[in-house]
């Protein structure tokens, strides 16, 4: 438990041969806001940090498709490994955007059901 008003320092150092895709703090993105791979949060609130991390060094994963996909306060953000084919598509199949995103990108959505495609993998978004 931390004490309302703390600041907390955040020090993410991914293991040998991982490299980071994703780090939010309360579903938002603040993979920029990190220097040498640290980050201070002032609690003020519960706080929810998730951190991705994924292995790009191996031979196995040359040609799959490493992405992740989430939802933000009206936003779908999109984090791959290389440039990647992305459709977005309403919940009755009409495509949206399609765009290529090549490391990551925030595209700016109403509230709903989406459904992101990247490359030959797909997932399921709700933006609130």
């Amino acid at each position: 438990m931390v004490n309302y008003g703390t600041e907390v320092a955040v020090a993410l150092t991914p293991v040998e041969g991982e490299s980071l895709i994703a780090y939010t703090v309360n579903g938002e993105d603040k993979s920029s806001e990190l220097i040498n791979g640290k980050h201070s949060i002032k609690v003020t609130s519960d706080t929810e940090i998730n951190v991705q991390y994924t292995n790009f060094s191996g031979i196995e994963d040359v040609n799959a498709v490493e992405a992740v996909v989430y939802a933000s306060a009206g936003a779908i953000n999109i984090v791959t490994s290389k440039n990647e084919e992305v459709h977005i598509y309403n919940m009755s199949g009409i495509v949206e955007n399609r765009q290529f995103v090549d490391g990551q990108a925030q595209i700016v959505k109403t509230s709903g059901i989406y459904i992101v495609k990247v490359a030959s993998k797909v997932y399921k978004v709700v933006v609130k």
